[in-house]
């Protein structure tokens, strides 16, 4: 039994698809990493620093 093909299945276009999502999930890492770059950038205010416990006997 054969299926009707209703698009075409060249090696090009799943090429060009693979392509297109590598692209797409480089373009986000790179976002991220421009985010991460601006907050490492960002000088310490001191708020964020958790303080130390006192310890009494």
């Amino acid at each position: 039994m054969e299926f009707a093909v209703c698009y075409d299945n060249s090696a090009a276009i799943f090429a060009w698809s693979i392509w297109l999502d590598v692209t797409a999930v480089l373009v986000i890492l790179a976002g991220f990493a421009a985010a991460m770059s601006g907050a490492i950038s960002v000088p310490d205010t001191g708020t964020s620093r958790i303080l130390p416990l006192e310890v009494h006997p």
